[in-house]
């Protein structure tokens, strides 16, 4: 996973400062519209950015059948990246996740099936 994140020829565009962190407890909407709490201050593709979407869900929903491809494909049309490169975030950061959340003693599953549901629609 670590490869296909950091592969030079597969970056998508320039590097700009991305979030980390944009699940629904850190966007809170108050007087003054959407706020972005405790932003990491990394530089990185904006894709990456978008992992959230797919990786913060309830179990139901990250493991609806189809659900991960199909809001992909939307994603990455909408955002304006290659669907590839969405996934190729997507598996890594769902790799990362399995990573800290076993070492926190708690059950992996859910990043793990984030990560099964988007790695086989790689090669397409």
């Amino acid at each position: 996973m670590l490869k296909i994140a950091t592969e030079p020829e597969q970056r998508q565009g320039s590097a700009l400062m991305i979030w980390w962190d944009g699940d629904g407890a850190a966007t809170p909407c108050g007087p003054r519209g959407w706020l972005a709490i405790d932003p990491k201050g990394l530089c990185g593709e904006s894709g990456f950015d978008f992992v959230n979407i797919f990786c913060n869900p309830d179990f139901a929903l990250a493991t609806a059948p189809g659900r991960l491809v199909r809001q992909a494909t939307v994603v990455a049309e909408v955002a304006g990246l290659e669907r590839k490169r969405l996934l190729q975030w997507i598996l890594s950061y769902a790799g990362i996740s399995a990573a800290w959340t076993s070492r926190d003693g708690d059950d992996p599953k859910l990043a793990l099936s984030v990560a099964e549901a988007a790695a086989p629609d790689l090669n397409q």
